[in-house]
């Protein structure tokens, strides 16, 4: 019904004959803005879910589903960045550098819990050491053009080479060597 409406005063509006399309325009600007709040309110309350769902999850997969259904559709506009002057950043590496410093900061402050330790305690041999099918298989999975790193590579070396990988990854480990 309130389409229907909507449709009468818009034709009202266009007629010349109407007087009072002053009233009617203002009617029409407000029901505009009732509608571009309205979709606003929703695409805030579907990014806060979304977020949600990126904060609360310990799934890699879920969280990056998430993130993807976040940026979807989004508009590339500029985004604003301050320095610590408080002078507006132009640069897009330089923007990218201050959001990823602040990130690094927020999650690894001195708030945050402190950074473990990479190897702790004597080191000794595995008790299960991580053999070269291990090592295969994980490289089977990565995706390609991921990283930097040539995953078709890994993906296709000979055996050798994950026999040798997986020596390697339990050497370190039992030595406690990076």
């Amino acid at each position: 019904m309130g389409d229907e409406t909507d449709f009468w005063e818009m034709r009202r509006l266009n007629n010349n004959e109407y007087r009072d399309r002053k009233a009617l325009r203002a009617k029409i600007n407000r029901l505009s803005n009732d509608i571009t709040k309205r979709l606003k309110k929703i695409r805030i309350e579907i990014a806060n879910s979304l977020a949600d769902s990126i904060a609360t999850t310990d799934e890699g997969r879920k969280m990056f589903e998430a993130v993807r259904q976040l940026s979807r559709n989004q508009n590339t506009d500029s985004v604003s960045v301050f320095n610590a002057d408080n002078q507006m950043v132009d640069n897009d590496r330089d923007k990218a550098d201050i959001i990823r410093n602040y990130f690094e900061e927020h999650y690894t402050g001195p708030e945050s819990e402190p950074p473990i330790e990479p190897f702790t305690g004597i080191p000794r041999p595995l008790h299960d050491p991580i053999s070269a099918v291990e090592v295969e298989l994980a490289a089977k999975k990565l995706r390609n053009g991921k990283d930097g790193i040539p995953n078709e590579f890994l993906k296709h070396s000979p055996k050798i080479f994950f026999s040798t990988f997986a020596q390697l990854i339990n050497q370190s480990f039992e030595l406690h060597e990076h």
